[in-house]
């Protein structure tokens, strides 16, 4: 990353505004909807006291001397339309409150992050602020009734992309409350679930499918020698783990990792698999698909985009992939 994302405090603190182009009129509108004390100004001697300085004016030398002093101060200091002279870039911004959206190309196409904005504008239901705000308000309760922090991150993906999260943007936050309760009583007696994935594909080929799988899994494997670039799209916390049987026979290998991840989808883990395919070419041949299968672990192959594969009925209760 060339510039780290982050999300400033600016609640009553001064936010100095240079210029008087429609640049720097939404500069300070959206300041001023943050929270901050815009001060506007043709020039500025001293920006002493700013939390941040944005300068938006035709004049570059005069934004050049105002960055430079910005900086001198170690105030952040943003220049429109010149990255070089900025510390941070301003974002494109979707505005959901309390949910942000904010996108950047690093200031090499501020056009290219409002097509971005527009297409995510579309994508968000206009309600997902609410659904924020109902999660905030069963925060403490949830963390007491769920102490464990991996089994209450699943409890909050079951509730949040769920039944719950579905009646709450459409304004039944009542109903949504009791499905809420339902749920708690239900806690514990869910299981995680295992995904295989192919490790060979790119990510532009990966189905919404496997991209939910990715981004809701708590442990991933990877086939030794085989470099998966998808796997980047999981959460950063997922523990990956290589999968190297070179010093073993290779079914008493996946006999004790099929054991392994048993034990982990008893304890809720979403556990997802990339493998390279068996010697006939299909997944449900790898030699982990064969041994959760003879393990008797429920798991399902997850289809990528563009690719077909036959389908193997899963061991056990379907409802565990639902």
């Amino acid at each position: 990353m060339g510039y780290l994302p982050i999300f400033l405090d600016l609640s009553g603190k001064s936010a100095i505004v240079v210029g008087k182009s429609s640049a720097a009129e939404a500069k300070a509108r959206q300041l001023a909807d943050a929270g901050a004390v815009v001060c506007r100004m043709d020039d500025a001697q001293s920006v002493a006291g700013a939390a941040v300085v944005i300068c938006a004016d035709a004049d570059r030398a005069k934004c050049a001397r105002i960055a430079q002093m910005a900086r001198a101060s170690g105030i952040p200091v943003n220049v429109v339309d010149e990255p070089e002279l900025c510390d941070f870039i301003w974002p494109a911004i979707v505005d959901r409150s309390p949910v942000i959206v904010a996108i950047s190309t690093g200031g090499a196409s501020p056009v290219l992050a409002q097509i971005l904005r527009a297409r995510i504008e579309a994508l968000l239901p206009a309600t997902i602020g609410r659904l924020a705000q109902f999660a905030h308000q069963l925060r403490s309760r949830i963390a007491r009734a769920v102490p464990d922090p991996a089994a209450r991150r699943q409890f909050w993906r079951r509730v949040l992309d769920g039944p719950v999260g579905n009646l709450v943007l459409a304004g039944r936050e009542e109903n949504a409350a009791r499905e809420v309760d339902r749920e708690l009583l239900q806690a514990g007696s869910h299981r995680g679930h295992v995904s295989i994935i192919d490790a060979r594909v790119d990510t532009d080929m990966l189905s919404l499918k496997a991209l939910r799988r990715l981004q809701e899994a708590d442990v991933l494997f990877l086939d030794h020698g085989v470099e998966s670039v998808s796997s980047a799209l999981a959460r950063r916390d997922a523990v990956r783990m290589v999968i190297d049987g070179s010093e073993w026979t290779g079914k008493s290998f996946h006999r004790e990792l099929a054991r392994q991840i048993s034990t982990m989808v008893a304890a809720e883990r979403k556990v997802v698999c990339f493998q390279s395919g068996g010697r006939s070419g299909g997944l449900e041949f790898s030699p982990l698909a064969m041994a959760l299968a003879g393990a008797g672990v429920p798991y399902e192959i997850t289809p990528v985009a563009g690719v077909s594969f036959e389908p193997r009925p899963s061991v056990g209760p379907a409802s565990h992939f639902s």
